[in-house]
């Protein structure tokens, strides 16, 4: 109620501020994301602005009939550019009071508190004081910032652009800590691969972040629109939606974006448009629905056969419009039906005697594979007769040709094709035949998803949306004409009525105005006394109502079938649980009523409905049929009452029990066999008394027999013996072997030891050998610039040149000192595998490094088939980076440079190759091609310092992949990367 009521203050604040502005509501807004805040604001896979915070926005205008747009940027570019008004209005902006002077904000539409992220196992922050000697980082411009500067929570704050950075560094042990909001904190944790970071258990309660949408400061006109749309969302329930998307998991339907099939021919049904989308009822049904559940859909199309057999696959999770049959409810699951469609003869005009099913018999009749009507006429025996095509459009075309004697289509999409393809020598023979329930399907075991879907199909019935579609797709099909004769035939009657009402009238009009005065006194006490009955008369029906949507919830949701029926057995509603249990719309059991449901013919119904008859209840077991004529056992309870008509009413409760049934019909059974074994068994007790004498006799030729058996085995043991005494001289002469080996496989643990101790030292060497060369480089060309500035009067030109010649070499010497730090920092870094879209990486990196080829042509092709691979980013767009580039550097003597990324999968690898058709290598120094420093080509040819292929080998050695060479001389070079396919 209170929630209620402020939202009602907010509305109607927003509205009167808006009421009384002087600026125009605007019709375009600009607006922009930041690029890392999940889940409030994330870059979408194309490159828009996606997340809570920017839908809430969007849906925020949207009731405001406002557009907005959005881009993407770093926050602390966005958030300047909102305070010089070159953007409108930001979706997320954490209210603090640094920021009071340069914007207005809206009231704050979520509230949250900030949280202290170090490394798993840190023991070292205990309390918020711990924090005061932490190296501390957040992301420039936040309100994390502010905060911490503000309050002086630590004496080290360093600062990054993005709290991806922070969390990386973290994880690092370059900083102790990052600040910053718990739910996106531990969002961009998971995004990011990182593992070892996590919240600590230190409360900040000072740390308020009022996240707010916020507009220039003075834009006040502005900001009453946003509010008022703001309040608007929140109040019809979209903001509710939007965060259980974002924020809480959808466990029903354990996804946030639905993948729907749809048959890409049939219309009105579905079908594409002229730019090849889908189109049609179903997709719009489609839509609604997922609009209705407050999730993402993704439709795809194609042939019946196709999507069918996608839906069985599981590469989509629903199959909008398949109908309802025994066969395919073997495999899938069905909504209750939102269509009924029919199935009709189709005949060449001029064709005699095809008039009914019954005269197909020695016809040729086309019918769509594996459509409905084909299992139909599979069922009536007309095997022999059924020619099959592709779709129900060929199906008509054919036919039209005349080819075949009729067809059996789709009543809806015969219509359709014959004014669409203009085939008028054909002719509907409209009595219909297998009127078929269309429904939602999905693959068995998905019945989660597909009650959500019933529930918003049911939603959107009540609130009329489904009788849009409904109309927009089939209102041109259900037409009548109009009988001009009979509208001008009842227009002259009651145009002759009206005189008469008007002679009338006048007369009337005259005594009434006598009697107005009298009755006006009357009237007024009555109003009265009328206003306080209305007043009592609203309160009663806002409790009914709020009893009949409690009940409609309860009826609707219920786990067991409900049926509301009057006593004589006509039923009034169905419940959705009972539809489910017979298989039946909720019209089909309405227009069967009691006595063609319930099997009548059971004693024990006759039974019930006399006992409820005198008693007004009863419970008990009966049968009832499903709509394929099955017998479903069902236990139920039913009670007469009477409703608020004084009419008698009946309410039964049923539940399906079928299968208990059929276990108690078992275990009789199986007791059955128990008695019948029971008897076997006295039977074999008495033969065994008959036996006991002849066993004596068998005891003593059985002592004989063990008595031979003693002196075998006796003589067996001496064998025995001796073969154990060399089987253990053996195991000794083993055991000697293998105590070599394992003295063998000690050693080589030792020698691989210092192998990798090496190399670490070596690879640290490296590092501090280039670190400390940059600062005698740095002095070599300083003093080289000095000399060619200052005392450039007392150099000859050799002299000149020698310093040119420094120079050249120093710069030459500063690309190999940062080739040897890249080769060392690789080596050294941690491995953070992410999943990455390898052709746009590439793709990415090839048109930076062309950026500057202005007068060079190139052909660059990545396969499309390459999958998506799990690698570190920065170290795979390294490794992307030096083979690309060595393409482009050794393809510049090429008039057009070809550049090609392939793939293929192969023996359980992932085989990705960067081919060029550059300078290419002689294959007799191939072993040289990984090692550092060894150049191929003459630094006067193609300059380098023959790291690259280096760092490249490195890289891939780090992620356990394989990497391998192959060149020709003048023809090009060839680079193979094999990845294991469990590492994809």
């Amino acid at each position: 109620m209170y929630r209620n009521v402020c939202i009602f203050i907010i509305i109607l604040f927003a509205s009167l501020t808006n009421l009384f502005s002087k600026e125009a509501k605007p019709t375009l807004l600009r607006s922009a994301s930041e690029y890392d805040y999940p889940p409030f604001c994330i870059v979408n896979p194309d490159s828009t602005a996606g997340g809570f915070s920017v839908e809430l926005l969007q849906a925020a205008c949207e009731v405001m009939d406002i557009k907005i747009d959005f881009k993407v940027g770093e926050w602390s570019v966005i958030k300047q550019e909102l305070a010089d008004g070159k953007l409108d209005v930001l979706p997320l902006v954490g209210r603090t009071p640094e920021r009071e002077e340069f914007y207005d904000f809206t009231f704050p539409y979520m509230t949250y508190h900030g949280a202290v992220f170090a490394r798993t196992g840190e023991t070292r922050f205990k309390t918020r004081n711990d924090l005061k000697k932490a190296r501390l980082m957040v992301m420039k411009g936040d309100n994390a910032e502010e905060y911490v500067r503000r309050v002086k929570l630590a004496d080290s704050v360093c600062t990054t652009f993005s709290f991806e950075d922070a969390f990386k560094y973290l994880s690092e042990g370059k900083c102790d800590i990052v600040i910053t909001q718990k739910v996106m904190g531990l969002n961009l944790v998971k995004q990011s691969g990182i593992v070892n970071v996590e919240p600590l258990a230190i409360e900040i309660i000072d740390f308020q972040q009022n996240f707010c949408f916020a507009v220039p400061k003075g834009r006040t006109e502005l900001l009453a629109h946003i509010n008022e749309g703001l309040s608007i969302i929140i109040a019809d329930g979209t903001f509710g939606r939007l965060r259980q998307k974002w924020f809480e998991p959808v466990s029903e339907i354990g996804k946030t974006k639905l993948v729907v099939g749809i048959d890409a021919h049939y219309p009105p049904f579905s079908d594409l448009d002229d730019k090849g989308n889908p189109a049609g009822y179903n997709v719009d049904l489609t839509v609604a629905v997922a609009k209705q559940l407050g999730i993402l859909v993704e439709i795809k199309s194609g042939s019946w056969a196709e999507m069918k057999e996608a839906l069985k696959s599981g590469r989509i999770d629903a199959l909008a419009g398949m109908h309802f049959t025994d066969s395919q409810d073997k495999s899938f699951r069905f909504s209750p039906p939102h269509l009924v469609t029919d199935h009709v003869i189709i005949v060449r005009n001029g064709s005699e005697g095809i008039k009914d099913v019954s005269d197909l018999k020695g016809k040729t009749i086309l019918v769509m594979n594996g459509c409905v009507m084909h299992e139909f006429l599979l069922k009536q025996g007309f095997d022999k007769e059924i020619h099959t095509l592709k779709s129900q459009e060929e199906v008509l075309k054919i036919l039209s040709e005349g080819k075949y004697d009729c067809a059996l289509v789709s009543h809806t999409l015969a219509h359709y094709y014959i004014e669409k393809n203009k085939l008028k020598n054909l002719k509907v023979i409209e009595k219909s035949y297998v009127s078929q329930e269309y429904c939602f399907a999905v693959k068995k075991g998905n019945e989660n998803l597909l009650r959500n879907i019933s529930d918003a199909i049911t939603a959107l019935n009540e609130s009329g949306e489904y009788r849009k579609i409904y109309s927009k797709w089939f209102g041109a099909y259900h037409e009548e004409s109009i009988d001009y004769k009979r509208i001008v035939k009842y227009a002259s009657a009651v145009f002759i009525g009206l005189i008469i009402l008007l002679s009338g009238f006048i007369i009337w009009n005259k005594t009434l105005k006598k009697q107005v005065g009298i009755k006006t006194t009357e009237l007024t006490a009555e109003i009265e006394r009328r206003k306080e009955s209305e007043d009592m008369l609203r309160q009663n029906e806002m409790l009914l109502k709020d009893n009949e949507e409690k009940y409609r919830q309860i009826f609707e949701s219920a786990s067991e079938g409900i049926l509301m029926a009057k006593p004589d057995g006509t039923i009034i509603h169905a419940n959705p649980e009972a539809c489910k249990i017979f298989r039946r719309s909720e019209d089909e059991i309405i227009s069967l009523g009691r006595d063609r449901l319930f099997d009548v013919n059971d004693p024990r119904l006759a039974e019930s409905l006399d006992i409820r008859k005198k008693t007004g209840a009863f419970k008990g077991e009966v049968n009832a049929f499903r709509k394929d004529g099955s017998t479903v056992h069902l236990f139920l309870t039913s009670n007469i009452y009477t409703d608020s008509k004084d009419e008698l009413r009946a309410i039964t409760i049923f539940s399906d029990i079928s299968e208990r049934k059929v276990a108690e019909a078992k275990l009789e059974e199986n007791l059955k066999e128990l008695e019948k074994s029971k008897k076997a068994t006295l039977n074999l007790l008495k033969d065994v008394k008959d036996e006991n004498a002849q066993r004596k006799k068998a005891e003593e030729n059985l002592r004989k027999l063990n008595e031979e058996l003693e002196n075998k085995v006796k003589e067996r043991t001496k064998q025995l013996d001796d073969q154990n005494h060399e089987l253990i001289t053996a195991q000794e002469s083993l055991v000697m072997l293998l105590s070599d080996v394992n003295e063998s496989r000690r050693e080589l643990e030792r020698v691989n030891g210092l192998l990798i101790s090496a190399n670490k030292e070596l690879e640290a060497f490296s590092y501090s050998v280039s670190h400390d060369l940059r600062s005698p480089l740095r002095a070599i060309t300083g003093f080289a610039d000095i000399l060619k500035s200052d005392y450039c009067k007392d150099l000859d030109a050799e002299g000149m040149r020698f310093i040119d010649r420094i120079n050249e070499n120093s710069e030459r010497m500063k690309v190999l000192i940062d080739d040897l730090l890249e080769y060392s920092r690789v080596g050294r870094a941690a491995i953070h595998p992410v999943k990455l879209d390898l052709k746009n990486e590439a793709e990415r990196i090839f048109s930076d490094l062309i950026s500057a080829e202005k007068n060079r042509k190139f052909n660059f092709t990545v396969s499309d088939n390459i999958p998506a691979i799990m690698a570190d980013r920065t170290l795979f767009s390294q490794m992307l980076q030096n083979l690309l580039g060595n393409a482009v550097k050794f393809t510049a003597k090429k008039d057009i440079a070809e550049v090609k990324i392939n793939y293929e999968k192969k023996d359980n690898f992932h085989i990705i190759s960067i081919e060029d058709n550059g300078a290419g290598f002689d294959e007799k120094y191939k072993s040289k091609l990984f090692e550092v420093f060894q150049r191929l080509h003459n630094s006067e040819d193609f300059q380098g310092t023959g790291v690259g292929l280096s760092i490249v080998q490195k890289v891939a050695v780090k992620h356990g992949w394989q990497i391998d060479g192959e060149g020709k001389v003048g023809v090009g070079a060839k680079f193979i990367i094999k990845i294991p396919v469990n590492e994809g």
